[in-house]
């Protein structure tokens, strides 16, 4: 059920107040950033949807203005790709300081969005994402135990980072100045703002798509653990946590014993993190799109 914000009062002469503004960057995402923007129609007026496409080569600022019609959406176009340089461009564009933070490559939906809203407006919290629905359809064996095992995980399922949506109420986003360049923004953002700070919506889940390879699953990892935002303990806490989720039930512990296998893997790995204002991101999750 969407427990949407109050509706502004509008007249017949006057421009829609804004109530909150959605940014999605996108770069190279013509393959998936219509299927996010048909998920958002019946948006009303009062929320505003801002698509920063850049450094694109392929057809993602046309088919983001194509379908974006339906849903009114502002559409950028930058030169150069860079996903911290479109966040930031985003925030100088938008209307509202109550801001929602979208990928292009997941699946939202308008009441989704509408209950973020809600829970920012009532003051209560300072940041918030809905539930995650992990897609793992097409992807190996092995990586479907990973997320079998991360969903199962409550602190992994209740921490902001990793949805590829999040949003921040005005006090929220007072925290911080512009994006930084070194660190993903989800990391960043979380870091923030303490546990009690955040609600996870009970809403309809953003689903986010998996890498469908172990190679490439390794490959994210190995862009996780090398942040500077992650400490070997909060490391073997989480997998502690992953594997007391099994409990005895022969699957979920062979689940858990994937989840530790591949992260162990991909700490081991050499890796240089996100380094620079480019775009580092798994491209076998955008195939099947």
């Amino acid at each position: 059920m969407i427990v949407s914000p109050d509706a502004p009062s509008v007249g017949t002469a006057a421009p829609v107040a804004c109530v909150a503004s959605v940014i999605v960057p996108a770069h190279n995402e013509a393959s998936v950033i219509g299927r996010l923007l048909d998920g958002l129609c019946g948006l009303p007026a009062w929320i505003e949807v801002i698509v920063v496409c850049n450094g694109c080569w392929d057809d993602t600022t046309s088919v983001a203005r194509d379908r974006g019609a339906g849903v009114r959406a502002r559409v950028l176009d930058l030169p150069a790709a860079s996903k911290q340089a479109a966040l930031d461009a985003g925030d100088r564009t938008a209307r509202s300081d109550t801001r929602l933070y979208v990928d292009a490559d997941v699946r939202a939906s308008a009441e989704s969005i509408l209950d973020v809203v809600a829970a920012l407006r009532r003051g209560s919290v300072l940041a918030a994402r809905p539930l995650i629905r992990y897609d793992t359809s097409g992807a190996d064996s092995l990586v479907r135990a990973f997320y079998r095992a991360r969903t199962r995980t409550k602190p992994l399922m209740t921490s902001l980072w990793g949805a590829g949506f999040y949003g921040v109420s005005p006090e929220g986003r007072a925290r911080w100045a512009t994006f930084p360049a070194s660190v993903p923004d989800d990391f960043f953002v979380a870091s923030l703002f303490e546990s009690d700070e955040v609600a996870i919506v009970d809403t309809v889940p953003v689903v986010v798509s998996t890498p469908r390879t172990v190679s490439a699953l390794l490959h994210t990892l190995r862009r996780v653990y090398a942040l500077p935002t992650r400490s070997p303990r909060s490391s073997i806490s989480t997998l502690a946590a992953v594997v007391r989720s099994a409990g005895y039930q022969l699957h979920d512990l062979l689940d858990a014993a994937a989840y530790c296998l591949l992260a162990a893997t991909g700490r081991l790995l050499p890796g240089r993190g996100r380094r620079g204002t480019g775009w580092e991101r798994d491209e076998t999750s955008r195939q099947a799109a």
